[in-house]
């Protein structure tokens, strides 16, 4: 397999701990083909001693087929798979170890685990079965808890109100010799300190190692400490400053580069002034390519990325201050003005002005002594970025304006709006606001008045702000920021407690950041352990579709600078590229597919319309079955999963492989014909036997279909087993509330997997059942030539010809709940550029109506911002209509 320059350095490496950034369409799978194939090869490591973790199994499948091609049956002896699969694999050979009994164990799905969590509560009186209510005790916080403890480990203190049920239910899944989901991850970090000596991998190969949670990387720690294993990462993280940063220590000032762990810096009080507090701090180094914030205050000089936070607060407030500023609304848009800094009672009236208009952002451009300049420089501005200066609100019952003819202004000027490249004119960042709004982080009011907020190094605005100085007892004016292209090596830190220090003596915070549902931050904290490779070149997408991914994921602040160079030729020369159609709600998307697929431009099952809801995509499957257009809707099958009717089939199967799993005899014991007090019975002969309730049951039945079902020998056909259920089901000796179509697609699902697996045993179903994602559903439908309707989530790692991307509108994608957060913006930004990097051909950006009137209110749902960030703007539109 050819390998590109780049690939070759890292399949290649003799590093420890190599960390490989990978473009969408880099090649990253034939990289770590060949990382194995070199390890194997040349350097003669044994395929035992690989394991490769993978962030779904669907990906497992095929790193594990390329390697079949590439060396042969050797490719079958390296452990691949997800995490979860990995630890319920060990789990089965060594729970003892963690107090399970081993074998075949039973993995509770979400709706088995909720059920079983309730029937806890009940018996301690924190759930009202009969009206299906909580009590002394909210939801939220049981939820919250349990989140702690899949992603971090960490089991609720004694004060806590949920300490009892998470305790009791714990040891109810360790009673039914059961586990969660979440919990397979827990059981394998306890394992690994316990048999080490039995586990032969000496190389860890991770991809995607950014969706790493803070437990998974506790896992590859543990590796590393345990086996001394060398780690071959493969993801992308991306904030810091340059290696001449002054950094005041207990030895006094010392370069930033030469920091080590555990060093003492000087932090600051946010609340007073810099006290003699010494901080350790965690040291992170990166390669960096681009514009740093140079920053002068007083007599003090420092340099950082655009995106480095620092502690500031307004200077005198004169009236004499004006300013020229943009704001912006996700309903309407963009709007440049100017007003006053603060008002004669000393308040920021930026600010004001941006709560009377109801703004979500706002920007300061620039500041002026005269009322006059900030004038002109607003007309100036507008006209040349073309951006309205008419005010979001009416001013006044009298306004000449309403709101809509306000609305009229945005909607006919708003795809000629040029304002975030205004914004970047004047070194502004557009997901990066100055309005200090009282619930940001580090915003402090005194006597009514701001005084203290955080503001990013692309904001700070000179002759208008102050930083906090070293040695002084009061603050330093910015008196000027500047702009200055640089390529090398930054460093950020990670100090404990305060999270400040003094950088070049002006006092800065840390640059750590965080992921949703993941902890990139980890890599930052290590990455001058890594040995860094890049692998750019984008093999998959049309230049046009790498180019707008690009553009999209540069306004992204935190990420490592990685930019994919496209390297394909066109294919299809009429065909490929982007495209943007407007005022498509669901029956004009399906039928817009119907023209498509009928002119013969593309085969159904190679075109995929990814959305960030399943509700978008239910009614989308509605009218294309209604055009009897062939579509398969991934996410359906993993609905059925959760069927009372799903559950009571597999009931029956996981208590042939597991017979203390209490919690499945008692989904069947109707089946069985025991009424309560005959349960009862059966769970006192349990206690009294010390056994399981199965067992107990077992020991007294009488021979007929359920006991010489549970009898049948092991080595059966576990096909031949899911029909013998049904007729016991049939033999029910009372009436079943099941619905008879659920239960025939559960069978159906059975039987799928068996004639795909014909060798597979019942253990090997239910072991695969644990561990099901959406893509495995994917994989199972490869085969029908069908158009694909899948969430944007679950789309990772996949690629098609053609990819619409529906709803590209403000509230869908971005959500909603994202528009006023910065870090979930920037999630939203990421999960856009994964719908983008989707599409090999053609890339289609399907935006809905904007205006709609329902029960006669009218809802603005404009188009995402994420098109003209992507630089789209000038991409031909079609009507949908």
């Amino acid at each position: 397999m050819q390998l590109d320059p780049q690939q070759h350095a890292a399949a290649t490496t003799d590093s420890r701990k190599a960390l490989v950034l990978a473009g969408a369409g880099a090649g990253k799978t034939r990289t770590l083909v060949e990382r194995v194939a070199y390890l194997i090869e040349e350097q003669r490591v044994s395929a035992y001693e690989i394991l490769c973790i993978t962030f779904t199994r669907k990906a497992a499948g095929e790193m594990r087929e390329r390697l079949e091609q590439r060396i042969g049956p050797e490719a079958y002896k390296l452990t691949i798979g997800t995490i979860h699969s990995v630890a319920l694999n060990l789990l089965k050979r060594f729970g003892e170890y963690v107090g399970l009994k081993g074998g075949q164990l039973t993995v509770y799905g979400p709706a088995d685990e909720e059920d079983l969590l309730k029937d806890v509560a009940h018996d301690l009186g924190l759930y009202d079965s009969a009206k299906r209510r909580w009590k002394k005790i909210k939801k939220r916080d049981i939820d919250a808890c349990f989140n702690r403890f899949y992603q971090l480990g960490e089991e609720p203190e004694e004060s806590d109100p949920c300490h009892d049920l998470f305790k009791v239910f714990i040891a109810r899944c360790t009673e039914n010799n059961a586990l969660t989901f979440g919990s397979l991850v827990i059981g394998m970090r306890l394992l690994i300190p316990r048999i080490a000596p039995y586990l032969q991998w000496s190389h860890v190969l991770v991809d995607e190692v950014q969706d790493n949670d803070p437990l998974q990387w506790a896992i590859v720690e543990m590796l590393r400490e345990h086996l001394d294993v060398a780690l071959f990462c493969v993801g992308d993280v991306d904030q810091c400053q340059p290696p001449d940063t002054m950094v005041e220590t207990r030895i006094g000032p010392i370069p930033i580069s030469e920091l080590k762990d555990g060093d003492e810096v000087r932090a600051w009080d946010r609340h007073s002034q810099l006290t003699s507090k010494w901080r350790r701090v965690s040291v992170a180094r990166r390669p960096y390519e681009g514009e740093l914030v140079e920053i002068q205050a007083g007599d003090k000089r420092t340099k950082t990325t655009p995106n480095h936070k620092f502690v500031v607060r307004w200077n005198e407030r004169t009236q004499d201050l004006n300013c020229l500023y943009i704001m912006y609304r996700s309903d309407l848009g963009y709007r440049i003005g100017w007003c006053q800094v603060f008002r004669a009672d000393g308040l920021f009236h930026v600010a004001a002005r941006a709560r009377l208009e109801r703004a979500e952002k706002i920007w300061i451009l620039d500041v002026f002594e005269g009322k006059q300049a900030a004038s002109i420089a607003e007309s100036i501005y507008s006209v040349k970025y073309q951006i309205p200066m008419i005010p979001f609100k009416p001013n006044g019952p009298d306004s000449y304006y309403t709101k809509e003819t306000i609305k009229q202004v945005f909607d006919e000027t708003r795809e000629s709006c040029r304002a975030v490249e205004c914004l970047h004119a004047f070194g502004r960042h557009e997901d990066l606001p100055i309005w200090p709004r009282p619930e940001a982080p580090g915003f402090k009011v005194v006597g009514g008045k701001a005084i203290l907020f955080v503001c990013y190094a692309a904001n700070l605005i000179p002759g208008l702000m102050s930083v906090p100085m070293k040695g002084r007892e009061s603050w330093a004016t910015i008196e000027n920021t500047s702009r200055v292209n640089y390529k090398g090596d930054v460093f950020s830190l990670d100090v404990e407690v305060d999270h400040n220090y003094v950088a070049d003596g002006i006092v800065t915070l840390n640059s750590i950041y965080q992921f949703r549902g993941a902890v990139p931050g980890y890599l930052i904290d290590h990455q001058d352990e890594f040995d860094i490779f890049r692998i750019e070149n984008n093999y998959r997408s049309d230049a046009e579709i790498v180019q707008a991914a690009n553009a999209l994921i540069k306004h992204n602040a935190n990420r490592l600078p990685k930019t994919m160079r496209a390297t394909r030729g066109d294919v299809l020369q009429i065909y490929n590229g982007v495209r943007i159609r407007k005022n498509l709600d669901s029956a004009a998307l399906a039928g817009n597919i119907k023209r498509e697929l009928d002119d013969g431009c593309v085969n159904p099952g190679d075109m995929a319309v990814l959305a960030r809801n399943h509700r978008l995509l239910e009614k989308l499957e509605e009218e294309l079955t209604a055009l009897k257009v062939p579509v398969v809707r991934i996410g359906k099958t993993s609905a059925l999963t959760r069927t009372d009717e799903f559950r009571l089939l597999h009931a029956f199967l996981k208590l042939r492989v597991n017979p203390f799993d209490n919690w499945s005899f008692m989904l069947i014991r109707q089946v069985l014909g025991l009424d309560a007090e005959a349960y009862a019975n059966v769970r006192l002969q349990a206690v009294e036997a010390v056994t399981s309730h199965f067992q107990a049951w077992m020991a007294e039945a009488e021979d007929d279909y359920f006991t010489r079902f549970f009898q049948l020998k092991q080595g059966e056909a576990y096909i031949e087993i899911v029909c013998i259920c049904t007729r016991i089901l049939s033999y029910a000796p009372g009436p079943l509330d099941f619905d008879d179509a659920s239960f025939n697609d559960a069978m159906l699902f059975v039987k799928e997997w068996q004639e795909a697996n014909p060798r597979g045993t019942l253990a090997d179903y239910l072991s695969w059942l644990a561990t099901y994602d959406l893509q495995d559903e994917l994989k199972q439908r490869e085969k029908d030539n069908a158009v694909t309707l899948m969430t944007v989530h679950a789309a990772k790692g996949l690629e098609w010809p053609v990819v619409i991307v529906a709803g590209v509108n403000e509230g869908t994608l971005p959500s909603k709940q994202a528009q006023q957060d910065p870090d979930e913006l920037e999630s939203e930004r990421r999960l856009a550029y994964v719908a983008f990097t989707r599409a090999e051909d053609t890339l289609i950006l399907a935006v809905r109506p904007e205006v709609k009137e329902v029960n006669l209110m009218t809802y603005h749902t404009p188009m995402s911002r994420f098109v003209p960030e992507a630089g789209l703007l000038r991409v031909p539109e079609t009507q949908g209509a």
